[in-house]
This record gives C-alpha cells, sequence and structure tokens, in this order.
C-alpha cells in the first residue's frame, strides 16, 4: 500500500504547531507597515493546523507579538 493513501487519518494534513512557528519569519512589533503581512502569515496558519490545535496556535501567536 503506499504511504499516500486515501485511508490516512486526517492529521497527515495538517503541520504541528511548532513548525508554523517557522513559517511567521518575524514577531510583529508594532509597525503598522508590517500588521498586514503578519494577519496574512497568521490566517495561512490557521489552513494547515488541525483545528484542535487553533487554541495553542492561538497563545503561539500571542508569543509572536
Amino acid at each position: 500500500m503506499s504511504e499516500s493513501s486515501n485511508d490516512e487519518p486526517h492529521s497527515s494534513r495538517y503541520i504541528s504547531v511548532l513548525k508554523v512557528g517557522q513559517l511567521i519569519p518575524k514577531p510583529f512589533k508594532g509597525n503598522p507597515l508590517e500588521l498586514r503581512e503578519f494577519i496574512q502569515n497568521v490566517e495561512t496558519t490557521y489552513g494547515i493546523v488541525n483545528p484542535s490545535n487553533y487554541c495553542l496556535l492561538l497563545k503561539f501567536m500571542y508569543a509572536k507579538t
């Protein structure tokens, strides 16, 4: 059986919150010119993290500010 079988659990489509941190290159430090980029990065992370980890992701994003 192939590793990319459709029988894989849905969790294999998501990445961990720790790996998501690597996708956000820099924390938001209050510069309004960087706010849109930061928000777009955070929105992207919500699409690739398991919904059951949203609370953890939110805490992680708070730490990035």
